[in-house]
């Protein structure tokens, strides 16, 4: 279940990922590595049909029937089991180091856009003083 439910919400996010990704351009390898996993992940597995089928037979949705039930159950192959389990935490994983890629690249787009306000409120405060000086100065 959590492997349907997570790869459905990776695809219903895809939207506002891109989003993301249009701002930090320097992502966009990973962003595609990632949905390429996930493409792989779904046809190597079957998502749309085996592993969908299992989510609401016995996870998601109970089987009313328990002959279905029981039998989507005992028919879970455990090496591909193994395997689809092993698949799905590199894709999560490849994701996890895109989201860390991603909030990397926003502090660094943040802490450049402080420094060059930093920079730029030195410089005004640079002229305010030459401007102070001039008028006393002249005053005087």
């Amino acid at each position: 279940m959590t492997i349907y439910e997570s790869i459905n919400v990776i695809n219903a996010k895809n939207k506002s990922l891109k989003e993301i990704i249009a701002k930090y351009v320097e992502n966009i390898v990973e962003y595609n590595t990632v949905f390429i996993e996930i493409k792989q992940f779904k046809k190597q597995f079957h998502f749309d049909s085996r592993i969908k089928q299992i989510r609401n037979k016995t996870a998601g949705h109970f089987d009313l029937n328990f002959k279905v039930f029981y039998e989507t159950a005992f028919n879970i192959n455990p090496e591909e089991f193994i395997a689809s389990s092993l698949a799905f935490i590199q894709v999560i994983s490849s994701l996890y180091k895109l989201m860390d890629n991603i909030n990397y690249s926003s502090n660094l787009h943040y802490n450049r856009k402080k420094i060059y306000f930093a920079k730029e409120i030195e410089r005004l405060n640079t002229e305010l003083n030459k401007m102070t000086q001039a008028i006393v100065s002249k005053n005087n």
